[in-house]
C-alpha cells in the first residue's frame, strides 16, 4: 500500500535555537506495515554535517481509540457495534 500525504511545513526555530542547534533539514518517511501500524523514520540534519535518525511505529487504531474527541468516540462505537446493528444499518440503507 502506498500513498502520498503531501507536504507539511512547520517552524521550530525558537525551540531549536534555545537548545543551541541549527537544523538544516528534516526528512520523514512513513509506511503502513502488514499489521496496519504506521512505521516512521525521521532524519534530522544539523549544521556541521551532524545527522540524527529516529525510527518507530504508531498503532493508529490504538491511537484513535485512546483519544477523547468526537471522532475517537465514533470510532470506539463502530468498533463495539454488534452484528445485529450492522444488519439494521444495512437494512436502513436499502
Amino acid at each position: 500500500m502506498r500513498g502520498k500525504a503531501g507536504n507539511v511545513t512547520f517552524s521550530a526555530s525558537e525551540v531549536v535555537q534555545s537548545i543551541g542547534f541549527q537544523i538544516r533539514r528534516i526528512g520523514v518517511n512513513m509506511e503502513v506495515t502488514e499489521d496496519g501500524e504506521l512505521e516512521y523514520t525521521a532524519r534530522f540534519m544539523f549544521a556541521g554535517a551532524l545527522a540524527l535518525s529516529a525510527r518507530g511505529t504508531i498503532d493508529v487504531e490504538e491511537l484513535i481509540l485512546s483519544c477523547s474527541g468526537l471522532l475517537c468516540r465514533a470510532a470506539r462505537a463502530l468498533r463495539s457495534r454488534t452484528a445485529s446493528t450492522d444488519r439494521e444499518i444495512e437494512r436502513a440503507l436499502k
